[in-house]
């Protein structure tokens, strides 16, 4: 939304105008204002050091893998950790990687209009299930909770499936960069601006989180985090911002139509 303070500098504006018979000029100088307002531009958004990753023991449940909100067992980790680990922590023990990111503040009728996820394997191992990349619902503090734990083939609690099987059971991942793929750029874009819809604004956080599809994983993979000592290795979400067509247009016509009304008379 457009500032208070903004709005009511703009109200005192027209009135000076009225007075000069100038509100025309008034008009277009608002008019510049939103359509500078509707220009797209990209962002990049640095991992927050809250990244870590949560383990819970096969003691949770009977099938040899934690669950959201399964009791007792579950651990999260120091958000200072770096590597954070997707897979085996230990026998019966399994864990999952979060990354966390600060949403930037959209102004009236912005969205976002794409959206990509880069980040950094440490290591050179072979997942023995999918692993699985999904986003959390919103919330106005950076901490990852045990909550934000699962384990399994379809998280069906606040979770959003970003990209099924972003890396394959069996297939060797090596150490390296990686990115989310055309699908996952596509779901990351809805997921996000749901988060907006669903009341998230500027300041608040996001969670990306890494889990296996499948319990009792033999091997696993280790991510660099926010924390990690190379820029380079830091996970990013890279968005463009652009403006709603409808809303843009709308605002422009209404202010020109205005306009017209005035010069007529």
């Amino acid at each position: 939304m457009y500032p208070l303070s903004l709005l009511r500098a703009f109200y005192y504006y027209i009135h000076i105008m009225k007075k000069l018979k100038t509100l025309r000029v008034a008009i277009l100088c608002l008019i510049a204002a939103i359509a500078f307002n509707t220009s797209a531009y990209s962002q990049v958004i640095v991992g927050n050091t809250a990244d870590t990753y949560i383990t819970a023991s096969s003691s949770n449940v009977g099938d040899g893998f934690g669950e959201a909100g399964a009791a007792g067992n579950i651990t999260v980790f120091a958000d200072t950790t770096d590597p954070i680990r997707v897979g085996r922590e230990a026998t019966g023990v399994q864990a999952v990687a979060v990354f966390v990111f600060e949403l930037p503040t959209l102004t009236l009728g912005q969205t976002i209009g794409t959206a990509n996820f880069d980040f950094t394997i440490e290591n050179t191992a072979t997942p023995s299930a999918s692993i699985d990349l999904y986003g959390l619902g919103f919330r106005n503090t950076a901490a990852v909770t045990t909550n934000d734990y699962f384990v399994g083939a379809l998280d069906t609690t606040n979770a959003t499936l970003v990209q099924n099987n972003i890396f394959s059971g069996g297939v060797s991942v090596p150490a390296g960069a990686y990115s989310t793929d055309a699908s996952g750029d596509s779901a990351l874009v809805s997921y996000l601006n749901d988060q907006y819809t669903n009341g998230a604004v500027g300041g608040d956080f996001v969670f990306l989180r890494f889990n296996h599809d499948g319990g009792n994983t033999g091997n696993r993979n280790t991510f660099y985090t926010a924390n990690n000592g190379t820029a380079s290795n830091r996970p990013e979400l890279t968005v463009t911002v652009v403006p709603e067509p409808s809303t843009a247009a709308l605002l422009i016509l209404g202010f020109g139509g205005l306009l017209l009304s005035r010069r007529k008379r």
